[in-house]
């Protein structure tokens, strides 16, 4: 009686334990889920706004997926609850050749929201209503008033600064502060935008390129000092100095030698 009683209460005992062990994975795995969710709602939708900055969105996806071990299946598919309409028929029409690879989904998203920018400045600077015609007028003329045009002269590291300073000063959007940039540039700085203009489609790309091209060369121009050697004027000694009938009589004498005839005892003190 008292074995069958000991081995009833060793069930009990480990039932017990079974349904706490249980209980204990159900509130981890509702721990869990509980910050998945915050981990997710923390990402922004891909609005306008993102687009611009489309590298740090999908950097924050990459590491968010990471954290919570997501498979690359996966982050396609959460990645796509972010878009809009625009963007999800993108998806559809690309999804075959993204085949759910995480890698190729962020570099043909990438390049699909630069062509998009790529157009929209095409776009604007074909047809421009008359508004638009007189908000790039206004635009100029702000800049011709207020900012510092660069001409590859200077720091450019502190002449960006001070243009993203007044970018905020004046309240200028990122679509604005990337209008502006032709305005910005004159000389060769202009001629080196106009060279890579297909490769700017935001004001930090322009930030990020205009830096490693004018960065070095500007510190040199500011180390390099324009030398000036002069070659010092040489003066004859005065006791050296031959006046002009004494030159003249030397010249005779080069010119017609006088010689002497006879014998050293014809020559007389």
């Amino acid at each position: 009686m008292s074995t069958l009683q000991s081995t009833s209460e060793l069930a009990e005992e480990q039932k017990t334990c079974d349904r706490m062990a249980q209980l204990e994975i159900k509130s981890s795995l509702q721990l869990l889920r509980e910050q998945e969710k915050m981990a997710l709602q923390s990402i922004k939708k891909l609005n306008e706004e993102e687009m611009t900055h489309i590298d740090q969105w999908l950097f924050v996806l990459h590491k968010t997926y990471e954290e919570l071990e997501y498979p690359s299946s996966h982050r396609v598919f959460q990645a796509t609850t972010y878009f809009n309409d625009e963007q999800q028929l993108w998806y559809e029409q690309s999804k075959a050749e993204i085949n759910n690879d995480w890698s190729c989904f962020c570099d043909r998203l990438k390049r699909h929201i630069q062509d998009r920018q790529k157009a929209q400045v095409h776009s604007q600077s074909m047809n421009h209503p008359l508004s638009n015609i007189n908000e790039i007028t206004s635009m100029e003329n702000l800049i011709d008033a207020k900012f510092i045009k660069y001409s590859c002269i200077g720091d450019t590291k502190a002449w960006l600064l001070q243009t993203m300073n007044q970018f905020k000063q004046y309240g200028l959007c990122c679509l604005e502060q990337f209008q502006a940039i032709p305005f910005l540039l004159i000389d060769e700085a202009y001629l080196w935008y106009v060279e890579h203009i297909d490769l700017i489609t935001s004001f930090e790309l322009f930030s990020k390129l205009f830096l490693q091209q004018y960065s070095s060369t500007s510190s040199t121009k500011q180390n390099n000092t324009s030398v000036e050697t002069i070659a010092p004027s040489i003066t004859a000694p005065s006791f050296l100095s031959i006046s002009h009938p004494q030159q003249t009589i030397a010249d005779e004498i080069i010119k017609k030698p006088t010689y002497f005839r006879g014998s050293k005892d014809d020559v007389h003190d």
